[in-house]
């Protein structure tokens, strides 16, 4: 499926909210399974963060298409200030890490914000050039991820190395990743 189909294609914010709501639907489909289980409800919760989240000046993503669909996204960006106070996540952070591991290895570093593949693409390359393509010209990056899923082996494999436990809404038990490009 990582083959001659597939267009690479990077965004900045504006162009990637041309993308929404095939990203709404990506993201369900990608979600929808375990260990995320994701409902409607969680879809419109992800539509709300991207609408800021894509508004970040740092904002960049990158789309995986082929005949003019999409098959999969992967975008972040880097907060240099405070956390968003009005964004769950961002508090969850803040009341379950310590400080100085935010401080040290958070803030001000590119943060993978999502990554989704659909379920026909996935297993075929498509989130491992997401990913890389992601991470050129980054020094360090940061993300969070469900312990059982798929997608940690991936991560681990392009050098996410555990920073933290964190547990999100509905109990779901995260880890805390961190990357540094190798020098």
């Amino acid at each position: 499926m990582n083959g001659p189909g597939i267009s690479y294609q990077e965004q900045d914010g504006s162009g990637t909210r041309g993308w929404t709501r095939q990203l709404a639907d990506l993201y369900g489909v990608a979600f929808a399974g375990p260990p995320w289980r994701e409902t409607h409800a969680d879809v419109l919760r992800f539509l709300r963060r991207f609408a800021w989240q894509s508004t970040v000046p740092t904002f960049r993503c990158i789309l995986a298409v082929a005949d003019d669909e999409l098959l999969g996204a992967c975008y972040g960006y880097s907060l240099t200030g405070p956390f968003p106070p009005d964004e769950p996540f961002y508090q969850q952070l803040l009341t379950q890490i310590d400080a100085g591991l935010i401080d040290r290895h958070l803030r001000g570093t590119y943060e993978i914000a999502e990554l989704m593949v659909h379920p026909d693409a996935q297993r075929h390359g498509v989130g491992t050039t997401l990913l890389t393509d992601m991470l050129t010209n980054c020094r360090q990056a940061w993300l969070c991820v469900h312990r059982d899923s798929h997608a940690r082996r991936l991560y681990e494999r392009a050098g996410f190395r555990h920073l933290a436990p964190l547990t999100a809404a509905r109990n779901q038990p995260l880890d805390l990743m961190t990357w540094t490009a190798a020098t």
